[in-house]
């Protein structure tokens, strides 16, 4: 039989041995893989980034309860974590390099957490209660996530923002994904993809009015054409990043010279347009994705001088209170009108317009 001192002993080995087999208060789970290849399918409405795409992402771990959904897609594998289950979470990058997203499932763009190359390291303690969280790159990667033990809320969920693409009417205008398609003689390259502001007909240019191949007109993903070249108006406004990456250029319509503004979210540029300048261009950064802005003193104007009294344009009456055969024909009419005016218009260039992408390749 133990002594009293030796079961004593045994009752502190085991207390003991009790303690090391407890993780200490505030550790952390890890877990290491490598990113999947994930596809975006449109099956709802809306879908900006086109009927289908694909880029590596982490995929979370089901014991999460990560979600497949945004917007009108779904995606293959589940890459959105709710902001309950992503605060506290760490995030190490090991190989290669991803960026860690935020926003809402409803916003056609998140804001950039963290931007990790190999080795470089970022724990969420800031988000939303209506956030989602995604890591994402353009090129596979390796990575070690871990959650803290201790518990974290999300912020209450923002104030309600307006938002959307219509430059005269929301508090935050958000970019539509645009594709150059060259127009010129020499059409033997593919459509230039990135994200624009796009402005109303009246206001604004389609093209960028170069010559050869570097000719492009902007079109939307569903084939619908954009105004993305803002005209001499531009000067004096005023643009501020609220998410994403956003390239202002002042140029001069149809020259191969320009100057760039790059912003960050936060930062703001006036448009301040110089000598023969005559055009600015709001859009993604080479290999950039979607932004969103807020606009101060950008009130568009009659590309080609004049006023509209304050009114919408005859064209934009005719579309929008017709029957849509009747909308396509009054379209088409509308067009035709338009061209007939800017040929004979002063400027020897009409309706021309594209991205820094289109300028700079």
């Amino acid at each position: 039989m133990e002594s009293r001192h030796f079961a004593a002993a045994r009752i502190v080995t085991l207390a003991l041995g009790f303690l090391v087999l407890l993780p200490p208060s505030g550790s952390q789970a890890a877990t290491t893989g490598h990113a999947k290849m994930v596809t975006w399918s449109c099956s709802g409405t809306p879908c900006p980034w086109g009927p289908r795409t694909s880029n590596p992402a982490l995929v979370w771990p089901a014991a999460l309860s990560p979600l497949t959904r945004r917007l009108g897609y779904e995606t293959s594998a589940p890459v959105y974590l709710p902001a309950r289950a992503a605060m506290g979470v760490k995030i190490t990058v090991n190989r290669g390099r991803a960026r860690i997203y935020a926003g809402p499932r409803s916003a056609t763009s998140h804001r950039i957490l963290a931007t990790l190359a190999a080795g470089q390291s970022h724990r969420i303690d800031r988000l939303y209660s209506d956030e989602v969280v995604s890591v994402q790159a353009d090129t596979a990667f390796r990575y070690t996530i871990a959650r803290s033990k201790v518990p974290a809320r999300p912020l209450p969920k923002q104030k309600e923002i307006v938002r959307c693409a219509d430059t005269r009417s929301c508090e935050v205008v958000e970019s539509v994904t645009a594709y150059w398609r060259c127009t010129g003689s020499d059409c033997s390259w593919a459509a230039w993809v990135g994200h624009v502001v796009s402005w109303p007909w009246w206001a604004a240019y389609e093209s960028n009015d170069r010559f050869g191949f570097h000719s492009r007109t902007v079109y939307s993903a569903q084939g619908d054409t954009l105004y993305p070249y803002m005209a001499a108006w531009a000067d004096g406004c005023q643009v501020t990043a609220v998410t994403g990456r956003v390239l202002i250029v002042e140029w001069q319509r149809g020259t191969d010279e320009w100057r760039e503004t790059l912003l960050a979210p936060g930062e703001t540029h006036v448009i301040d347009l110089v000598d023969s300048e005559d055009s600015a261009l709001i859009e993604s950064p080479d290999n950039g994705s979607a932004f969103s802005v807020r606009l101060n003193n950008c009130e568009p104007k009659p590309r080609g001088g004049g006023t509209y009294a304050g009114q919408v344009p005859l064209r934009e009456v005719l579309i929008e209170t017709r029957s849509p055969c009747a909308r396509r024909a009054s379209r088409r009419r509308a067009d035709t009108a338009a061209f007939e005016h800017e040929r004979w218009s002063p400027s020897p260039f009409t309706g021309a317009s594209a991205p820094y992408s289109s300028l700079s390749s």
